[in-house]
């Protein structure tokens, strides 16, 4: 599915990932895993070969406690779309979330844990080598041309 100059976009109140055309129509690229709805994707950061990393926190969820997925994590799609993969399975919270220009480094913000991580991204789109980044969570993040990454941390208590 060739997606250049399409919006990639988030559906938090309907559990889905979806692909935006210049024209408008929308395309999901994503509505479950393993039979389940999501909680509210909320962040996605896309590698250079096409694979969608998104996180899945659940700020009270839009969706039935009984039809959700278990815990809040962070999913892989690999790049024809065919396949999502749960990624982590241990964080609080996750929510923002970048990686570096060349693929090899993740960085996912755990906001329930007032932590951000780092990890190495594998090419099956697993991740490893987990390690703290900083000890600040983040509602979103970015990453410059020369690796410096930017939180945007909740200073002022607006985030719930």
């Amino acid at each position: 599915m060739e997606l250049v100059g399409n919006l990639i976009a988030v559906a938090p109140d309907k559990g889905e990932l979806w692909s935006i055309a210049p024209d408008k129509k929308v395309t999901v690229l994503v509505t479950n895993f393993d039979g389940k709805v999501f909680n509210g994707p909320n962040d996605l950061w896309i590698r250079p070969d096409g694979g969608i990393y998104f996180t899945d926190p659940d700020f009270d969820s839009y969706h039935d406690r009984n039809t959700r997925v278990d815990g809040q994590d962070v999913y892989f799609v690999t790049p024809d779309r065919k396949t999502v993969t749960r990624v982590t399975t241990d964080l609080k919270k996750p929510n923002g979330i970048i990686g570096t220009p060349d693929g090899k480094l993740l960085y996912v913000a755990d906001y329930g844990a007032s932590r951000t991580y780092a990890y190495d991204i594998q090419p099956n789109g697993g991740l490893t080598n987990k390690r703290v980044f900083c000890k600040l969570g983040s509602d979103g993040m970015t990453i410059d041309s020369n690796g410096n990454v930017y939180l945007t941390p909740d200073w002022c208590g607006c985030i719930r």
